[in-house]
């Protein structure tokens, strides 16, 4: 039966998105349980030891940003070098010193590169480029801040223990705006050119097949398709964001493994509304309407079943246009990618599985 077999591949879709989800999770749960976070340190412990600290104490002497052309401005994606004297280390293992940055007082998780030892003088060399993971430091410390140039104060944690403030701020820039807006030209350009193919091919639609009367077939264009959309909105969202995040920090991003999980969440619906409708004829049965009428006549495709609206693609939609502007809000804020949680993961999947159950019963 035609439709017995339509079900039984949308059980399994659904089957793989609930396995995805939850080997994700536990990955994610494993690697929190296997990291040994560093102890933080209080304003408390702070204040006790700086007002104890003698003058031989170990203390930062001076801040280096390495950047080219802007003095003594940082960004995001430049080094810092902190030098410390008075630390008394001679010879080191890199992996059994364990060193944490502040910045405007917010621990962060940034790579140490290297260390140079000169006397009496340590050299600590560090990049402003945070985990995609996290970095919750990193994100109390953009906030603090905002989009402007400012004074910003630097510290230091040497296996735990509290080296003060350099006693000069230095200054710190999130984003150059020519960045920004050339990563706005560079979507804008990309966007304009899905669409231009959207109108021109059958890229964005669904695909009719004709078999005329001699045998011969014809494929013609349908409606716009709802998952085909779907992935065209993550590509253009995901390009963006990796095109601002590079020109940003001279930099490609990582990419979260959450970010990952949602794109095979929407590349899996397609794959399943391709088979149901090379399967089924009565799961589409499309009219080639054409797609002349812009936004309306796209928005009035992906939400209808050609008949009327459904509440499946409505929700279908909504959930989607959320998720994206999440996304873009979190990497505009911070320059990283959003790296959805579980739940949101969670969410998004049952959002695709309702639309994938209740497909075969529209147009019936």
């Amino acid at each position: 039966m035609p439709h017995a077999s339509i079900k039984s591949r949308i059980h399994l879709a659904i089957f793989v998105l609930v396995c995805s989800i939850s080997s994700f999770t536990y990955q994610r749960s494993f690697a929190d349980s296997t990291n040994t976070a560093l102890p933080a340190v209080s304003q408390d412990s702070v204040v006790a030891v700086a007002a104890v600290s003698p003058a031989t104490a170990p203390r930062i002497v001076d801040v280096n940003i390495l950047c080219e052309g802007r003095g003594d401005s940082a960004s995001i994606g430049d080094f810092i070098e902190v030098a410390v004297v008075n630390l008394g280390i001679v010879t080191y293992a890199k992996d059994s010193i364990h060193t944490r940055l502040l910045l405007n007082d917010f621990l962060q998780d940034l790579p140490l590169l290297d260390i140079f030892i000169g006397g009496d003088t340590a050299t600590f060399v560090f990049r402003l480029l945070p985990d995609v993971e996290g970095s919750s430091g990193w994100e109390g410390f953009i906030e603090s801040i905002g989009l402007k140039t400012v004074p910003i104060t630097v510290g230091l944690i040497v296996n735990g223990k509290f080296l003060g403030h350099y006693g000069k701020p230095i200054y710190f820039n999130l984003v150059s705006p020519l960045w920004a807006i050339i990563s706005l030209v560079i979507t804008l350009a990309l966007v304009t050119l899905l669409c231009w193919l959207g109108g021109k091919t059958m890229i964005f639609t669904d695909r009719i097949t004709i078999t005329a009367a001699d045998g011969a077939t014809v494929t013609q264009r349908g409606d716009y398709s709802l998952s085909r959309i779907q992935i065209g909105f993550w590509t253009v969202i995901v390009v963006a964001g990796f095109v601002y995040i590079w020109l940003s920090t001279g930099y490609g991003p990582d990419f979260p493994s959450s970010l990952l999980v949602l794109m095979g969440i929407s590349g899996a619906t397609k794959v399943v509304t391709g088979a149901m409708d090379s399967k089924d004829p009565l799961v589409t049965a499309p009219k080639p309407t054409g797609t002349k009428g812009g936004f309306l006549k796209v928005l009035a495709d992906i939400i209808s079943d050609g008949v009327s609206p459904t509440i499946s693609r409505v929700q279908f939609v909504i959930w989607t246009l959320l998720f994206g502007i999440l996304f873009l809000e979190h990497m505009f804020e911070y320059v990283k990618f959003h790296d959805f949680t579980t739940e949101q993961l969670a969410l998004m999947g049952i959002s695709n599985g309702v639309y994938l159950l209740m497909r075969p019963n529209e147009q019936q």
